[in-house]
């Protein structure tokens, strides 16, 4: 949702610098017509630059303020669960007889990872993982991604 709020913010923000631009560009047609400098170029650029402000201005009249439609927010005993499987995962990655079943595990949770290096904080990582197996593996200790069974080692 901020990826998409944060589009349409930068999407209103270029039609405002453009219309910016525009407006410049319109003073100083008009100050040539003014002087005298009536030729059909200057008409056909004077008339351009008209339609495009009126364009930019209708877009931006239309354009609602970029806000998160809903804010999805999860249930706290779902994520303690997780936090807590995540936290055994974690002990498990560093025993090495259970290395080869702990990625396994993690490449069925986790579909795809993003790393951003210039995020607002230094590198940021986008992890993509399909809810309804985070929400099988948090509640079930049998429950595998896909729907299968995970036998641990425990």
């Amino acid at each position: 949702m901020a990826k998409i709020t944060g589009n349409q913010v930068d999407r209103d923000q270029a039609l405002k610098s453009r219309l910016g631009v525009i407006e410049i560009e319109l003073e100083h047609l008009s100050a040539n017509l003014l002087t005298g400098l009536l030729s059909p170029t200057l008409m056909k650029m004077l008339s351009d630059r008209e339609a495009e402000k009126a364009d930019l201005e209708n877009r931006l009249a239309r354009s609602v303020q970029a806000q998160p439609v809903a804010q999805i927010l999860p249930h706290p005993v779902l994520v303690q669960k997780f936090r807590e499987k995540i936290g055994a995962l974690r002990e498990t990655l560093n025993e090495s007889v259970i290395h080869t079943e702990a990625a396994e595990l993690m490449d069925k949770l986790i579909e795809r990872v993003t790393i951003y290096p210039d995020g607002a904080n230094g590198p940021e990582a986008e992890v993509v993982a399909r809810v309804a197996d985070l929400v099988a593996y948090a509640t079930n200790d049998n429950a595998a991604p896909g729907g299968g069974v995970w036998r641990s080692a425990k």
